[in-house]
């Protein structure tokens, strides 16, 4: 799933349980495919980054945090339908997509940057 993908399935979530849906059979099997998935990359940019790249990285890993600290929150709510929990699931995965979205531009126009003097 893509980091929007993400916020976006975590948004629809927050609305289906706020509505009273009963996911807890549903949701269980996603939680662990998208930890999984977040792990994965978590662990692809851990390794010391380049040098003038260590900002991108932790704000890379940073986001990831927030997007876990969002799918705990909502595997708390199913055990507690606490609907702070679910407000905190969407701002968490709110400021993650923020992240992903400055990181994503920073290296855009370090590639545009970069591109310009490789055509000199």
């Amino acid at each position: 799933m893509l980091k929007n993908e993400i916020l976006d399935w975590v948004r629809d979530t927050a609305e289906r349980l706020a509505a009273g849906e009963d996911l807890s059979t549903e949701l269980p099997p996603i939680f662990e495919f998208l930890r999984q998935q977040l792990e994965q990359t978590y662990a692809e940019n851990e390794p010391e980054a380049p040098p003038g790249a260590e900002e991108i990285r932790d704000t890379m890993l940073e986001s990831i945090d927030l997007y876990c600290r969002s799918l705990e929150c909502l595997e708390k709510y199913l055990a507690e339908a606490n609907p702070k929990l679910l407000s905190l699931a969407v701002q968490s995965a709110e400021e993650a997509s923020d992240l992903l979205g400055l990181v994503r531009s920073i290296v855009s126009q370090s590639q545009d940057w970069i591109s310009q003097f490789s055509e000199v």
